[in-house]
Order: C-alpha cells, then sequence, then structure tokens
C-alpha cells in the first residue's frame, strides 16, 4: 500500500498519564502524521538507563507530518521531545518541560517547516537543534542552547 495521508496516521493521543518506561514514553515512526498529542502527562523515563541506543525520550516521533503536540506536560526524561526526520507542519505548543537529563527538546534532521511556540523549556539544557525550517516564538529557555 502506497503512502498516502489516508493510510498514515491521525491518531489523538490526549490527557495520558504515561511513566517509569526504560525507552520512549509516547513514540511513533510516521504514525503521528496528522496526530494530536496534547494534556499528556510524560515522566520517569529511562531514568534507569536499562536500555541503550539512540530511541530513548519523553516523546520520540519520525515522520511528524502536519502533528499537534500541545499542552503536555514532560519532566524526569532522559530528553524531553525528540523529533526525528520530517517534522514538517508540526506544532509544538504550550508544553511544560522540566528536569530532564539531556534537552528538552532535540530537533534532527528536519527541512521543517515547523513551529514552536509558547513552550515552558525549565531544564539545564533547553534546545539541541540540528534541523533546518524551526521557527521558535514566545518560548522560555532559561537554560543552555
Amino acid at each position: 500500500m502506497p503512502w498516502t495521508k489516508g493510510s498514515v496516521g491521525h491518531h489523538v493521543v490526549r490527557d495520558n498519564h504515561v511513566s517509569h518506561c526504560e525507552q520512549a514514553g509516547i513514540v511513533g515512526s510516521m504514525g503521528p502524521a496528522f496526530s494530536l498529542v496534547t494534556g499528556n502527562t510524560v515522566h520517569d523515563i529511562h531514568v534507569r538507563k536499562l536500555f541503550t541506543g539512540a530511541e530513548m525520550a519523553g516523546i520520540k516521533f519520525h515522520g511528524a507530518v502536519d502533528a499537534e503536540i500541545s499542552g503536555n506536560h514532560i519532566y524526569r526524561t532522559c530528553r524531553g521531545l525528540w523529533l526525528d526526520w520530517m517534522a514538517q507542519g508540526t506544532r509544538v505548543a504550550r508544553n511544560l518541560f522540566h528536569d530532564n537529563d539531556d534537552e528538552d527538546l532535540f530537533v534532527e534532521v528536519n527541512h521543517g517547516p515547523f513551529l514552536v511556540d509558547n513552550n515552558l523549556f525549565l531544564s539545564k539544557a533547553n534546545l539541541l537543534d540540528v534541523s533546518e525550517g524551526g521557527a521558535y516564538v514566545h518560548n522560555l529557555w532559561p537554560g543552555r542552547s
């Protein structure tokens, strides 16, 4: 079956409490396309370091196309939110990040456009951006980037 807008994504992940996972709390590859992830509390993710690899985060998405990630509370994770590969048309808005070990937000190999607005990034490290096409508006970044 070919990749079409009607055949991938369109998930709603809303008002969940996700905790004590040792790899990722909410994760998807192409599943996040056209999806809504809102109102979730995600914490204590990969804090015991039981696994190794490059897929650990409170929320880890590959292929977040036209997705919305909003109103979430993400804390005590290895990395808060990781948008990896092909984030386009995605909005990250009104989230609260704190007490994460690595960065609150990691955007990697995305070409955009994507929008990050009205978030509180309160961990020691706020942002690792190795992407293009991101617009960052009205966020609070007291840590290092």
